[in-house]
């Protein structure tokens, strides 16, 4: 399992950063949680790096959760029906609870 604590804002000027740091991770039946904590704005392109996110954890049988999203981050989600491609935790110790079957 691999916890990322993604910081600050998930945009065009972050996303392909992002992207890049996060694909190596998806890996045969890979367990990923992105933290969100510290991540107070989401735009179209950071939404595009979660799509890809998904479509490829979903093709190497992985899973992917996100963690301690913002109101603002959560609002986004459910406006955008991101919040049916990743379950969402209020803590990364819960999503991973969540993840290893406990």
């Amino acid at each position: 399992m691999t916890v990322v604590e993604l910081a600050g804002s998930l945009d065009s000027n972050t996303s392909p950063d992002v992207q890049g740091q996060l694909m190596p991770l998806i890996v045969p039946e890979c367990r990923l949680i992105l933290d969100m904590k510290e991540c107070e704005y989401v735009s179209s392109a950071g939404l595009r790096v979660l799509l890809m996110l998904a479509k490829n954890i979903t093709k190497v049988n992985g899973k992917g959760v996100v963690a301690s999203l913002s109101e603002e981050v959560k609002d986004v989600m459910e406006m955008t029906g991101f919040d049916h491609m990743f379950s969402a935790y209020d803590t990364a110790e819960q999503a991973a609870r969540a993840l290893t079957g406990e």
